[in-house]
């Protein structure tokens, strides 16, 4: 059975399929008739310039909150399962200073505080490297083939989207001919599905194991 993380996590990915919805031209129109009447001061923000710049941004929404959503997963994933066995960082050769050690009320929250500096750290990779952690450091089954190939085209075209202006590079145009470097990304309903379902399928693959290992279905927070 899925642990509640994960039930969580795909519910979390379904509710994104609903809002795609919204990139039809009625919603536009909507929107573009009654913009004046929402709480946005006169000449701050301005609409989308047209209904493709309109789907675009829904369909950049969806994607980065989708990705969002994969790596929290991983991430609380990760959690439960070091507080279950601490002594899996004992591997992990870490500095520890001792305002750390001296603030720690007793060894339990010294513990708790190593965790959180582990996953400060693990949140900083992209889901390529956080997949790699899981399989080294947890020990379960290498993740490969076309979904984790995808899913992680998926990555970086939320981390240029983000962080390079939507333009594409090397990286991603080698990756997908549909893609050239220097070029404004443009997405499609049918790509942002297709890195969801890789998505998704990861997702319940590395929590397979993770429940049957670890257990994580135990005690996992309930999903809200």
């Amino acid at each position: 059975m899925p642990s509640l993380l994960c039930r969580r996590v795909i519910r979390q990915l379904d509710d994104l399929v609903v809002f795609m919805g919204l990139r039809e031209e009625l919603f536009f129109r909507q929107l573009i008739d009654r913009w004046s009447g929402l709480p946005v001061p006169a000449g701050t923000v301005e609409p989308p310039a047209s209904f493709d710049a309109y789907e675009q941004l829904v369909l950049q929404s969806a994607l980065l909150l989708g990705v969002s959503y994969a790596e929290a997963y991983f991430a609380d994933a990760l959690r439960e399962v070091l507080r279950r066995q601490p002594r899996i960082l004992a591997s992990r050769q870490k500095h520890v200073s001792w305002e750390c050690v001296v603030k720690s009320e007793d060894l339990s929250s010294l513990v708790d505080g190593l965790i959180e500096k582990e996953l400060l750290e693990f949140t900083h990779s992209a889901i390529e490297g956080m997949l790699d952690y899981l399989a080294d450091q947890l020990k379960i089954g290498v993740l490969s083939g076309d979904d984790r190939a995808v899913a992680k085209e998926g990555s970086i075209v939320r981390n240029l989207i983000t962080h390079n202006g939507s333009l594409a590079n090397n990286e991603l145009a080698n990756m997908n001919d549909a893609f050239n470097a220097g070029a404004v990304i443009r997405l499609s309903a049918g790509l942002v599905h297709r890195y969801g379902l890789a998505g998704r399928s990861l997702i319940r693959r590395v929590d397979e194991q993770l429940v049957e290992k670890y257990n994580i279905a135990a005690d996992s927070p309930d999903p809200p």
